[in-house]
């Protein structure tokens, strides 16, 4: 029991502050570069992630949640249960869709980079926006990959592939949140386009996140497609996982890839090796390079030769 409980704790953990490592050795590019943030901020953008995030997003969500169930009165579905069955009743499903589906990721995307958005004024790159966000997100999940384990996981092989892709979702969408506030707030951040890059950055957190948490709707398809991605079992090796993991996997494959993306445009990777070849001389060099060309064999000749002593 206390090697399945300590498995299950590593393999909801662990996947997360891998996300994290990546996004800060992804941005702090080449390696005898100048950090663009402090670990006092990192820390207190992780630590703000799993603390003040969860307390506003469970208020904000709680209170949301009532207004719905109220609106469509809903009683008897418990969401947090993470083996709950797709619910059949339209009014329940309707209730859940937009709970999931709107509610939740625009009141987690929002409250997740607090931290960042507090010191916005004093953040000095938009790198810097992207990683103390990142810290933010993965604090975030930390706590609720913490809180679904205690809710009826059953191994940690599903505690791995799940949450995962949950880390890279939380800390990428708070990334983003945060990076679009430092264009917003930042006149000099962008030459052109810096309120509607600042304005996407945003609204691309919260799609992603409805969307990921939406994907259930696929297991509500006709047949063949919905039963299978519902009830089917793909085996890895011996053990088998659930075939809704296919839309998931997909997901996580693309987000990965954008990340990878915007953390190699943060970096300035492209800017380094520019600047590693070697550039022209400038036009007065060059004036004077063919003014006294060098002459094989002879030393150059000095103007004003300086006293022997």
């Amino acid at each position: 029991t206390g090697l399945s409980i300590a498995l299950i704790g590593l393999a909801g953990l662990l996947p997360a502050l891998t996300i994290l490592a990546l996004g800060v050795r992804r941005i702090h590019f080449p390696r005898p570069a100048k950090w663009p943030t402090t670990w006092r901020r990192v820390t207190v953008a992780l630590v703000s992630g799993a603390t003040s995030a969860i307390l506003f997003a469970m208020i904000f969500e709680l209170l949301l949640d009532f207004i719905v169930q109220a609106g469509l009165h809903v009683t008897s579905f418990n969401l947090g249960d993470p083996n709950a069955p797709i619910p059949n009743n339209a009014r329940v499903l309707l209730y859940m869709f937009l709970l999931v589906s709107v509610i939740a990721p625009l009141v987690e995307e929002s409250v997740k980079p607090l931290a960042v958005i507090a010191i916005i004024g004093r953040i000095n790159s938009a790198a810097e926006a992207f990683i103390l966000g990142l810290a933010c997100g993965i604090g975030f999940d930390l706590i609720e990959t913490s809180g679904y384990i205690s809710m009826g996981y059953r191994n940690w092989v599903d505690v791995a592939i799940e949450r995962s892709s949950a880390g890279l979702l939380h800390g990428f969408g708070a990334a983003m949140t945060a990076l679009g506030w430092y264009f917003l707030t930042h006149k000099k951040s962008l030459a052109h386009r810096r309120v509607l890059i600042g304005l996407g950055c945003i609204l691309y957190a919260i799609l992603q996140h409805a969307i990921w948490n939406g994907s259930f709707v696929f297991q509500l398809l006709p047949a063949p497609v919905g039963p299978y991605l519902d009830q089917g079992k793909i085996m890895l090796g011996n053990y088998p996982v659930s075939a809704s993991l296919l839309i998931y996997l997909v997901e996580t494959i693309l987000m990965l890839t954008f990340f990878l993306y915007i953390t190699g445009k943060l970096s300035g990777r492209k800017r380094s090796t520019k600047t590693s070849s070697p550039s022209p001389l400038p036009q007065q060099d060059r004036g004077m390079q063919q003014q006294y060309p060098a002459q094989p064999g002879t030393p150059p000749r000095q103007l004003n030769p300086l006293p022997v002593r």
